[in-house]
């Protein structure tokens, strides 16, 4: 019931490999035969492939004559007899993320124009989670290549104040979960380690011990990736209070009066 409806197939061209340039990340590009001269880029959220869109964003963009494409950022989560394995090494670095959506927008811009025969009049960044924390870096950097973007409970992420990195540890020390929040407390485990292990590899303590505010490290190393809430193309932003990852005050209400600090 929650799938976007689709009243028939939609014809065109599907793209699909690596980065040119950069063969650790992945990415898929849906082209359809009746296009309407827009096209969305995405990065999947998390530690998500490519394809991970295709329900929330991809068929309903399609269906509607827009082309889309989603890469991976290079994360590549392994899953193998029941346990998950994220290899760290320095392609999977969360810096890296943003150069990846860049790239893929350009590359989807020429693989649009080789194909219609003109390129996009309007170019959408949209994601969710950490790809929506993507989406409005997109609207930050290079208001010269976006038209506009979409996130949907997006991380924030800001160098004098690493929510998630003070909200994973916090989760993970609670007792009494609830069903579903002990379902997720998997994922907040594999989130939060990744994490240490590229902005605080030097930390060897317990997740749910880890106190960013006692981390001389994380300034340095955040500052390079965090939002700065100075837009320069329009952004909407969706968030709920039910979000188990990214609470809604701290990050979508957090990023909204940084955008407002900035004069946005």
């Amino acid at each position: 019931s929650y799938w976007t409806p689709l009243s028939a197939p939609v014809s065109g061209r599907l793209v699909q490999g690596t980065l040119p340039e950069d063969d650790h990340a992945s990415f898929v590009l849906r082209m359809p035969r009746d296009w309407n001269g827009g096209l969305v880029v995405a990065a999947a959220p998390g530690l998500l492939g490519e394809r991970s869109l295709d329900l929330y964003w991809s068929d309903y963009c399609l269906s509607r004559g827009f082309a889309f494409a989603c890469t991976d950022k290079g994360a590549r989560l392994v899953v193998s007899g029941g346990q998950m394995f994220v290899p760290m090494a320095p392609e999977n670095r969360i810096e890296r993320w943003y150069p990846r959506l860049k790239a893929l927008a350009v590359l989807a811009h020429e693989r649009c124009r080789a194909r219609y025969g003109r390129g996009p009049g309007r170019l959408y960044a949209v994601g969710v989670s950490n790809g929506g924390y993507l989406a409005r870096l997109a609207l930050e950097r290079d208001p010269q290549l976006f038209s506009g973007g979409v996130d949907v409970s997006g991380v924030l992420w800001r160098a004098d104040a690493p929510a998630l990195l003070q909200e994973l540890p916090a989760a993970l020390s609670k007792t009494g979960l609830s069903p579903l929040e002990a379902q997720y407390r998997v994922y907040w485990e594999l989130t939060l380690a990744c994490l240490l292990a590229d902005f605080d590899p030097g930390y060897f303590g317990r997740l749910e011990d880890y106190d960013p505010a006692a981390r001389a490290v994380l300034r340095e190393r955040l500052t390079p990736i965090q939002n700065t809430g100075r837009l320069r193309r329009p952004l909407v932003s969706v968030a709920g209070g039910g979000a188990l990852l990214v609470p809604s005050r701290s990050h979508a209400e957090g990023y909204a009066r940084l955008v407002a600090e900035a004069g946005g």
